[in-house]
């Protein structure tokens, strides 16, 4: 994290996680993700070699659209998920911060005499704003216009702005501390509601997004977290690591848990990779992957469960807690 932006936020007031409300998740927000990072990679063989790890096609990424990826272990579950991004100067991933250092170092592994290079810039930071007003807000500070679909992207030397959801519009900002502090303001002057990384987090779980945080690397293919069903892998690009299991997996029908997006009756978070239980089963028939506090007082997560139990009535925690599978905002064949 960038110790002029954390000493930024500090004077502005904003670095204890503040309370929202339920209208305040589809109003206009900025926040603050410094829990994520951005991975730089370049070198003459860049595409090729991230094209022979990731799920996704690297070479369908252009200079105005991103896409959603993940780096499987041979076993073929996800180590890692991220956004991939095409730059001027090779590619950027966006991924959780505390998933960096194993990444970088697992990575490094496999590059032998390849020329690719991996760097973490020091004068950058990440902001997140949503809205109807953030296109407009993005536009008169960067000076660029900024389009309003899914996974598009656009950069510059100085900064890089991926949509990642259009209801509500959501972007992710990237960029030097100078301009993101000159955003923080415009944005605080428009009325935007500062939030913590929380709220963004719970915003990817009612997107139905799930995150692999190093809790749960190398515990589920690709699959299970309804990766196909958001675009981030292809079947069509030839092998990559893992590619072997999650093919077989996605031709033969075999897969038995699905991502679904849980409520739990309690304010209390659950840890990730808590297991999900039934009253006549001692075995566990789910896991939790992600989890936030709702504004409506209660526990909202993503979880991996059994297909077989999907529907049950009756799930619940270690300590007793309710579990109550919910719709997610898209659709999901599991036959």
């Amino acid at each position: 994290m960038n110790s002029a932006w954390i000493e930024f936020l500090a004077s502005q007031g904003t670095n204890v996680p503040q309370t929202l409300n339920e209208a305040a998740l589809t109003g206009n927000l900025m926040t603050d993700l410094s829990n994520l990072a951005v991975i730089s990679v370049s070198g003459a063989d860049a595409e090729k070699f991230l094209q022979g790890q990731f799920t996704n096609d690297v070479k369908q990424l252009t200079a105005s659209k991103a896409q959603r990826s993940a780096w499987c272990s041979a076993k073929g579950r996800v180590l890692s998920s991220f956004y991939l991004a095409k730059t001027s100067e090779g590619y950027s991933l966006i991924l959780p911060q505390d998933a960096v250092e194993t990444l970088l170092k697992r990575l490094r592994m496999f590059v032998l005499r390849a020329d690719v290079k991996f760097s973490l810039a020091e004068d950058c930071a990440l902001l997140g704003v949503m809205g109807e007003g953030s296109a407009a807000l993005l536009q008169t500070v960067l000076g660029s216009e900024i389009t309003a679909q899914t996974l598009s992207y656009s950069s510059t030397e100085e900064w890089q702005v991926l949509c990642t959801h259009e209801s509500p519009l959501r972007y992710l900002v990237y960029g030097k501390v100078e301009l993101l502090k000159k955003l923080w303001l415009q944005a605080v002057a428009q009325q935007f509601i500062p939030s913590a990384s929380s709220a963004w987090e719970l915003l990817d779980i009612l997107s139905g997004i799930p995150q692999i945080k190093p809790e749960l690397s190398d515990e589920f293919i690709p699959q299970m977290l309804n990766w196909e069903v958001l675009e981030g892998m292809s079947f069509k690009k030839g092998c990559y690591a893992g590619q072997e299991i999650i093919a077989r997996t996605q031709y033969l029908g075999a897969l038995k848990r699905r991502l679904f997006l849980v409520k739990f009756a309690s304010t209390q978070l659950p840890a990730l990779g808590e297991n999900i239980l039934v009253p006549e089963d001692t075995q566990s028939v789910g896991k939790v992957v992600n989890v936030q506090l709702h504004p409506a007082g209660y526990a909202l997560g993503l979880a991996v469960l059994q297909l077989s139990h999907a529907e049950a009535t009756n799930l619940k925690l270690s300590d007793g807690t309710a579990v109550e599978c919910l719709p997610l905002p898209y659709t999901v064949v599991t036959q």
